[in-house]
């Protein structure tokens, strides 16, 4: 025989399972009580070591339904107990407190430990002496605390059933007991949510719990039951529809597996059931036969069944709801999930319990349930179904209408469930609807944009299903298509916005931007009437106009959208909509340069660091010279590079922190970038805006490592007019030393304007530099001093960092010298860090046969072999080793090698 999760299989699987059979003796018990194990059993190694795990809790509770295998669980953990400094004593309150009165429950509980621990051969410890045979009354409180405290008595009291120490004296005593201070600890097993779990005494004791989720068996243990039981391989893919029927309930799963195993023909290869059910089929609906006929054994009909029938339709039950569907007061709805909470049928989710509180059925009850109630009475199923999402919806319980709405496969009814709570989906519950809305038929929501554009949000969310996710968007822009012109207007702009997301996310950012037009002609010409219904989505279709915008290089229109979706935020989600909208205003704000305004916008987020709220902060702290702490920030907005398409602008962060930490990290970097990109664009492709964004910030870091060429050749396929293209341009010309041309480059974009506050503070700050090498003092002095008053305006500070520190340096040594110290404070705190332009140009200066003969050094490469690659003689390459030399300050291959290592000049 073999166990799991206490539930008899078969002993083939054993070795497979990696267990540690017992000895192959009947169920009994040890001489410390624990039971003993059927000849081998399949052990679940992540529930032992959670249970090995939560050794330092005085309270660990194991919860779940009855068959879950709970107490083969605790005897086998029990077993394996090997801890010189504590012993194991089980107590099964089953035969403890069988038959006694209620009135003599704390002396009989007392009595049966006393009594294990003498069986056990510690009759001598301190407490096994207080509970000695004569037992008339118990102990008082204080001396079982006194002698549970001795120093011979560490032990872990095992009791299984806890559900039936319903004294309350006697529970007191227990947690007064393991809460002395850790000589005793209690490891229990019980069906229903016990008073340890629940406030005050949870919070003591420190209670851990391993729940019915955790107790459930994964597909891939259920395989290896299903293998036992049929003596042959079973892939767990196999399995699936059991593990849902059932949500992994062991019992259910080995007695599926046997009535299976029945009725299989004699060809097991083959494993059809005799009534034409595939092998998959007859697993889960054996599963479900079983546990409706535990459940029909113990309701026994009546009003118990009518009740747990009624309210099993959805997965999480407020009494309220619980009311409605079965027709009951509140009183007597609380009143009955209580008989159930105590029958193990389920737990309480919620500390509140009664009236306010949240029931769940245990998954393998609950799904029995509603198999039996929609093979036999399919209207009222549906009727059910409807009315938990109308008081769902009533009730602002988006989750619980999502999953009642979809379970009744009615599309438009889930599309106004999902547009009606958009907000709340978007910002809370993404993640959880991919298990709601992965299970639909594409054939049911191929005309339904809603379904779709959630799905595709939900999926993209959690990085899962990278095509899924790409088809669900390509079949939103379909199915807008389809639909916008027959609904009415607050829709209308609605699913534009939907659209122009899902474009957006499929990198067509023009036809983003067209749908994004056709919705502000919608929005400005809605009524009073239409603004009021449109008002639970308003937020969400100003910010998709908004970032439309912003990726289409239009900041300021971005700006205007943003402001709008914070004055529409509305409903439950108003706080988090206006702070969405706040930090996307301050984001925009920060990356145009107007640094005083997006602080002063954050200021009023709060706390929160995640999603666009941390990006925003990331930048923020590149301002105030923080780098590490930007790139600390950055993890907060990793679900962005997954669910969007704003994963440019986070590399283009991450560049700049890294590029303020020194140049040795950058030269790693640009290939680091090169391969997070390759990576995200198969999710979101770049274009537009974003895809310019991508490419100067390669070229950026190509610049601050001294490459100039091959910055040259990328700034050759970006727009030329664009002040960005032309500020890299412009600091590629410095490089070379070409202080005249770079004058020139950023004296023309400035002379076309430059809205931008950050880009034209860059240009300025440029010029002032070219015409100090110029030899042009005054002039360089004066553009200093406008780039100064801008950026005293503007709050802007990484600016300095963006032009060779020598040449800055002088900058500012003359503007304090001329009595304006602003450069020197505006500095100090980023004197330490790196800029953007390496203080020479030492790798433009290199010519193409000398930066292979310099890559060479670091390969140990002779120079014979590097002449024939070159097709030149050995003494052409030591004249051009020598000048590397010399360019490099150094006098041998070694110093070369470190020097170019240091510049960036090797490797990348």
């Amino acid at each position: 025989m073999t166990t799991v999760s206490g539930v008899p299989a078969s002993a083939a699987t054993a070795a497979s399972a990696g267990s540690a059979p017992a000895a192959s003796v009947p169920v009994g018990a040890s001489p410390t009580g624990v039971p003993r194990l059927p000849g081998a059993t399949v052990s679940r190694p992540r529930l032992l070591r959670a249970l090995d795990e939560a050794s330092g809790s005085p309270v660990v509770v194991l919860r779940g339904p009855a068959g879950c295998g709970k107490t083969v669980l605790l005897a086998d953990w029990a077993r394996r107990h090997r801890r010189d400094d504590e012993r194991v004593l089980w107590l099964g309150l089953d035969a403890a407190l069988d038959g006694v009165p209620a009135a003599d429950r704390r002396r009989a509980f007392w009595a049966a430990v006393g009594l294990a621990l003498r069986a056990s051969g510690r009759s001598s410890s301190a407490l096994a002496r207080l509970l000695g045979d004569d037992l008339a009354p118990a102990p008082s409180r204080s001396a079982l605390v006194a002698a549970a405290a001795a120093p011979d008595q560490p032990l872990v009291l095992v009791l299984d059933d806890l559900d039936l120490l319903d004294d309350p004296a006697a529970r007191a005593d227990l947690e007064a007991v393991v809460g002395s201070g850790g000589r005793v600890r209690a490891v229990v097993a019980t069906r229903s949510r016990s008073w340890l779990e629940r406030g005050d005494v949870a919070a003591a004791l420190d209670t851990v719990v391993v729940g019915p989720d955790a107790l459930a068996l994964t597909p891939a243990e259920a395989a290896v039951v299903v293998t036992g039981v049929l003596r042959r391989p079973v892939d767990a893919s196999r399995v699936v529809a059991l593990h849902a029927a059932v949500g992994g309930h062991a019992g259910a799963v080995v007695a599926s597996a046997r009535a299976v195993a029945d009725r299989v023909e004699a060809d097991r290869t083959l494993l059809v059931d005799r009534g034409g059910r595939s092998f998959e089929e007859a697993l889960a609906a054996c599963a479900l036969d079983h546990v409706r006929a535990s459940l029909a054994r113990h309701l026994r009909g009546g009003p118990a069944t009518e009740f747990a029938l009624r309210t099993s339709v959805v997965d999480s039950l407020p009494t309220a709801l619980a009311a409605r569907l079965a027709d009951l007061p509140d009183a007597d709805a609380a009143a009955a999930l209580d008989r159930a909470a105590e029958d193990g049928l389920g737990a309480w989710r919620t500390e509140s319990t009664g009236a306010h509180g949240e029931f769940a059925y245990y998954a393998a009850v609950r799904e029995a349930l509603r198999s039996e109630l929609d093979a036999r009475r399919p209207d009222d199923a549906r009727t059910l179904r409807q009315e938990a999402v109308e008081w769902a919806l009533e009730a602002e319980q988006p989750m619980i209408a999502a999953r009642a709405a979809a379970a009744l496969l009615d599309m438009p009814l889930l599309s106004r469930v999902l547009q009606r709570s958009w907000p709340s989906f978007t910002l809370r519950h993404a993640a959880e609807l991919v298990g709601v809305l992965g299970t639909l038929p594409s054939r049911r929501t191929a005309r339904h944009p809603v379904v779709l554009a959630m799905t595709a949000l939900a999926f993209s969310t959690v990085s899962m299903h990278h095509a899924r996710v790409a088809q669900a968007l390509g079949a939103v822009v379909s199915a807008v298509g389809e639909r916008v012109g027959s609904v009415p207007a607050p829709d209308q702009a609605f699913l534009l916005a939907v659209e122009a997301q899902a474009r957006r996310m499929l990198g067509d950012v023009a036809r983003a931007r067209a749908a994004a037009a056709r919705a502000e002609v919608v929005l400005a010409a809605l009524s009073p009437a239409e603004r009021e219904e449109m008002a639970p989505v308003a937020s969400f279709v100003h910010q998709q106009l908004g970032v439309t915008a912003l990726l289409d290089g239009s900041p300021e229109e971005a700006l205007r959208s943003f402001a709008a979706a914070s004055g529409a935020a509305s409903g439950p989600e108003h706080a988090a909509q206006r702070a969405s909208s706040l930090a996307a205003s301050a984001f925009v704000h920060l990356w145009i340069g107007e640094v005083a305004t997006g602080r002063a916008l954050l200021a009023q987020v709060g706390d929160e660091t995640a999603g666009p709220v941390g990006l925003a902060r990331a930048v923020l702290a590149l301002e105030d010279f923080r780098p590490h702490e930007a790139l600390q920030l950055v993890p907060d907005v990793e679900p962005l590079m997954a669910s969007s398409e704003h994963w440019p602008i986070v590399l283009a962060v991450r560049a700049s922190a890294m590029i303020s930490l020194g140049q040795t990290a950058v030269a790693g970097h640009l290939v680091d970038l090169d391969a997070q990109a390759a990576r995200w664009s198969v999710r979101s492709p770049t274009a537009g805006a974003s895809g310019d964004l991508l490419a100067t910030t390669r070229v950026r870091l190509m610049l601050a490592v001294g490459r100039v060429s091959r910055a040259e050749a990328e700034l050759e396929h970006l727009p030329a007019d664009d002040p960005t293209v032309v500020l890299r341009r412009g600091a590629a010309h410095l490089l070379r030393a070409d202080a005249r041309r770079a004058a020139d480059t950023v004296s023309g974009a400035l002379l076309a304007g430059v809205p931008d506050q950050r880009v034209r503070s860059q240009l300025l700050l440029l010029r002032a530099v070219a015409e100090l090498r110029l030899d042009r003092a005054a002039a360089a002095l004066a553009t200093f001093t406008a780039v100064l008053d801008a950026l005293a305006h503007t709050g802007l500070r990484t600016v300095l960092l963006t032009v060779p520190r020598d040449d800055l340096e002088q900058l500012v040594a003359a503007a304090t010298a001329s009595g304006d110290p602003r450069a020197e404070d505006m500095l100090g705190p980023g004197r330490s860090l790196a800029g953007d332009l390496p203080a020479d140009a030492i790798g433009s200066s290199l010519s193409e046969r000398e930066a292979v003969v310099l890559r060479s050094l670091a390969t140990e490469r002779s120079l014979p072999s590097v002449a024939a690659e070159l097709h030149v003689s050995v003494n052409t390459v030591k004249t051009q080793l020598r000048s590397v030399y010399r360019k490099l300050g150094v006098s041998g291959r070694r110093e070369a090698v470190e020097a170019a290592t240091q510049r960036g000049l090797i490797g990348g």
